[in-house]
């Protein structure tokens, strides 16, 4: 066995979101203790590379967008080899996936299940003999994962995220404002009806101006729904406000925390929602669907309120009860506080990682002199990947035709 661990990352994308947040919190603590890894994107299409540079992480991009994907599987390869690794996890993606199925045996090979979404598990079981082991987000995933005929045979790790604490008790610092005082309610995500259901806020948003009480709802992110939404969210008075703010830096997301009274959540499914955790982190109380995934591990009765998905006036009557009785809000922003600081620390999740390493241990493996890429697992015998086709796909790429 080898001695020392040395683990790699590797992500589809490093787009905002709570799997880059995760790799950044993970790369944040284990730098602390001084632990070497190594972080991979496999797609040059990032935004968010500054915010692993800004906190002093490493992560790896390819090195010109010319790259097709054979060359992009190459280009990780190699890095990966040249690191010297004991364990791999692919993070995010088919194609972060596909890396495990060229790292010799001997290593440990995992998957991170990070939603609870039927696509995943169908794509991840084409993968499970190239798999040493999987890990979920959250305790439903990790039993849907042991159910698994093809998953169940190795390891299953449950390891929710966590997040670095803001260090600031705000609500028990300060929290006198009355119902007169607007309420401040966040929105922190993607701006994507499939699973986030954000073509839903403008019916709460109606339930909210007939009540009258003054409000600003803050809805920060990007994506196919925002000009829909912009277009559909419009307030006619003062006191009630709804102002889109964009893709933030990872920085910035702690600036709209700290001013939040309320964070929504109107999904039909989810893994452990990093912004939940984050909100929470920060006293905001959390009005979310009710799922039986992460949510149910991170949001009870003392902290938040969960809706029962489908019934949509609930989210608004949730939030109008918050608005009116503060004092009901102020207890359960200490609690959501407490919870989240005490059970979800990015300390504690480094911490579970590597005692996930140090329970499945590698061994040495022997490298292939040379590698040959095939088509992906889920793209059997496509032509697509196949010469002289694969050299027409370079020339394109290399002519910027093709950005994907």
């Amino acid at each position: 066995m080898l001695s020392s661990i040395r683990p790699v990352f590797i992500s589809g994308n490093i787009h905002m979101g709570g799997a880059t947040t995760f790799l950044i919190n993970l790369g944040r603590e284990l730098s602390k203790t001084g632990q070497e890894y190594l972080f991979i994107s496999l797609s040059l299409t990032d935004n968010t590379a500054n915010d692993f540079v800004e906190h002093g992480i490493g992560c790896s991009l390819p090195p010109h967008r010319a790259m097709i994907f054979e060359d992009r599987m190459l280009w990780a390869l190699r890095l990966i080899n040249n690191f010297n690794p004991t364990h791999i996890v692919a993070c995010l993606g088919p194609e972060s996936f596909e890396v495990l199925r060229y790292i010799p045996n001997g290593l440990k090979r995992f998957a991170l299940v990070q939603s609870d979404d039927p696509c995943v598990y169908r794509a991840l079981g084409s993968y499970a003999e190239v798999l040493d082991g999987v890990a979920g987000v959250s305790k439903a995933i990790c039993k849907k994962l042991s159910l698994d005929e093809r998953l169940s045979r190795g390891f299953i790790g449950f390891q929710p995220y966590g997040v670095e604490s803001p260090g600031v008790k705000k609500r028990a610092m300060l929290r006198d404002r009355t119902p007169s005082d607007p309420l401040k309610i966040v929105y922190l995500g993607r701006l994507i009806h499939e699973q986030k259901r954000v073509r839903v806020f403008p019916m709460i948003l109606e339930r909210m101006k007939s009540s009258n009480i003054p409000f600003e709802w803050i809805i920060a992110g990007d994506g196919p729904d925002r000009t829909w939404l912009e277009a559909a969210m419009k307030t006619d008075v003062a006191h009630q406000r709804v102002v889109f703010l964009g893709a933030l830096p990872y920085a910035g997301v702690t600036t709209v925390l700290s001013n939040s009274d309320v964070m929504l959540l109107a999904s039909d499914y989810e893994g452990l929602p990093l912004s939940l955790l984050e909100a929470m982190h920060h006293g905001v109380v959390p009005v979310v669907s009710d799922l039986e995934s992460g949510i149910s591990d991170l949001v009870d009765e003392s902290c938040g309120i969960r809706v029962t998905v489908d019934r949509i006036d609930d989210y608004s009557a949730a939030i109008l009860r918050l608005h009116r009785d503060r004092t009901l809000l102020e207890r359960m922003s200490v609690s959501s506080q407490t919870r989240a600081t005490s059970l979800y620390s990015a300390k504690a999740m480094a911490q579970r990682w590597m005692d996930m390493f140090r329970a499945n241990r590698a061994t040495e493996a022997r490298w292939p002199l040379k590698q040959r890429i095939t088509h992906p697992i889920l793209q059997p015998g496509s032509w697509y990947y196949r010469e002289p086709i694969r050299s027409c796909r370079r020339i394109i790429r290399w002519l910027g035709f093709d950005r994907s």
